[in-house]
C-alpha cells in the first residue's frame, strides 16, 4: 500500500508590529492504510523580499507549509518521509516483540 504524507501548520510565532510569520511549528503525518506515524518540529521562516508580501490575515495553510518545506529543503523533507516510513514499517512488522515468560 502506497504511504500518503500530510503536512500541517499546528501555529507560528510572529512579529507584534506587523504579524510577520518568523516560527512555523508543523507536523507531518503519514499512513499507510490503518498505520500511521508522525513527526512534529520548528522551522524558522526566513522573510523574502522578493516574494509579494501576504498580510497575515490571508493566509492559509498551503502557504504557510511552501514556506516550511522551502526552508527545510529537499533533503530534510527526504529525511523526514523516510524516517516515517521507516516507523510504519516497524509497526507492520516489528523488529522485536514482547512475549510472556514461557512458565506463566
Amino acid at each position: 500500500m502506497t504511504i500518503t504524507y500530510t503536512w500541517s501548520i499546528d501555529k507560528m510565532v510572529c512579529l507584534p508590529e506587523n504579524n510577520l510569520v518568523v516560527t512555523a511549528f508543523y507536523t507531518v503525518t503519514a499512513t499507510n492504510g490503518e498505520q500511521s506515524a508522525s513527526l512534529s518540529n520548528v522551522v524558522g521562516v526566513s522573510y523574502q523580499p522578493d516574494r509579494i508580501f501576504t498580510p497575515y490575515s490571508e493566509l492559509d495553510q498551503n502557504t504557510v507549509i511552501g514556506w516550511v518545506q522551502d526552508n527545510l529543503g529537499p533533503d530534510s523533507i527526504a529525511n523526514i518521509e523516510t524516517n516515517l516510513q521507516q516507523n510504519i514499517e516497524a509497526l507492520i512488522t516489528p523488529p522485536v516483540i514482547s512475549l510472556p515468560p514461557p512458565w506463566a
